[in-house]
């Protein structure tokens, strides 16, 4: 009997450890020896196989890899802003997240008003119109990654503080009345909290201050024509006060003198006297002059006083028109009327 052994070579593959990469082909071999042996004319065969796998480096089968987890969403923090709050912005709240997975994070926002829900409010922002003095607001906000929702976290609470009133437009216009012409302050204001508000003012004339305190006029008497004004006005209330608002400046124009006498209407012993008066904001000298009398009526240009001897005057109504008129041209004027009584006629003895 005699027994032929034959190698039969090696045979690689990378298939028993899943992996594709040529590091790992040929680490694990398949060897095979064949003995042929021959008893009489006939030959058997047999056959050793043997398996041998080597580790390689960074090499690791697939279908050993655990499945991935996703991870929840987490909030960090929630500010709500601006603080102190008040009515004059809406409420903006800042809420940080994070997510293990780099996820992307959307947030669930629901307001809470006194520690009731607010209905259809879902944004980051809450109309500073629902709101008013005193109320509580706080937020509770859910991360939500697109395939779970994370913890909810709640906010701390504000409280809505005061609202200072607000000047919408300020300007200056002439004003006249019984005590004379002056400068007024037109103000247009507001306030949140529907309470009511008051103002300081403060007056310049050509950069200078001239006036401050709660008066919403400036007498002509402390400007002069072509003088520049504007008022400086700051609201408040019976908490805080507001922004201060400035008017556009305002060019002093000249004023025309005012008549302030009255005329009397009585004639004394045949001789009429009246001393006529009149006042000019801008200080301008005035002087007079009779645009309608009677004949022998006669007035100082200086000082406005009329003189009128009626001896010889027809009875009847009389009128007078007096004219003040100040050095830049501007002028008033005042009209009455004159009553001459005929004289009485001595009766006839009898």
């Amino acid at each position: 009997m005699s027994d032929r052994v034959q190698h039969r070579g090696v045979h690689t593959s990378g298939e028993q450890c899943g992996c594709s990469s040529q590091a790992c082909l040929g680490r694990t071999a398949a060897q095979s020896h064949l003995w042929k042996r021959s008893r009489g004319g006939i030959e058997s065969v047999c056959v050793l196989l043997t398996i041998i796998s080597l580790p390689v480096p960074g090499c690791t089968s697939r279908s050993s890899e655990p499945p991935k987890v996703n991870q929840p969403p987490a909030i960090h923090s929630i500010v709500l802003g601006p603080t102190p709050f008040n009515r004059q912005t809406d409420l903006i709240a800042q809420v940080n997240t994070h997510d293990p997975d780099n996820d992307t994070v959307q947030v669930r926002y629901h307001w809470y008003l006194n520690d009731q829900a607010v209905d259809g409010e879902k944004s980051p922002t809450l109309s500073a119109s629902l709101l008013k003095r005193g109320d509580r607001v706080h937020l509770e906000a859910v991360p939500f990654d697109g395939k779970v929702a994370g913890a909810s976290r709640k906010s701390d609470t504000i409280t809505v503080d005061n609202t200072p009133p607000s000047i919408t437009q300020v300007g200056i216009g002439l004003k006249s009345d019984e005590r004379g012409d002056r400068l007024q302050a037109l103000v247009d204001a507001s306030d949140h909290d529907q309470d009511i508000p008051q103002f300081l003012y403060r007056w310049t004339k050509n950069g200078r201050v001239v006036k401050e305190g709660e008066e919403d006029f400036l007498e002509l008497t402390e400007v002069r024509p072509q003088d520049l004004v504007v008022v400086d006005v700051r609201p408040r209330d019976q908490h805080a006060a507001g922004k201060v608002s400035r008017s556009d400046p305002y060019t002093v124009g000249n004023s025309a003198p005012k008549i302030v006498s009255s005329p009397p209407t009585s004639i004394d012993r045949n001789r009429y006297e009246y001393a006529v008066k009149a006042i000019d904001s801008d200080s301008d000298s005035v002087n007079f002059q009779l645009d309608v009398a009677p004949p022998g009526m006669a007035i100082d240009r200086t000082t406005g006083h009329i003189v009128w001897d009626i001896g010889l005057v027809k009875p009847g109504v009389h009128r007078v028109k007096v004219v003040a008129t100040d050095e830049q041209g501007g002028f008033s004027f005042q009209e009455f009327e004159l009553t001459v009584a005929a004289p009485e006629r001595s009766k006839p003895e009898s």
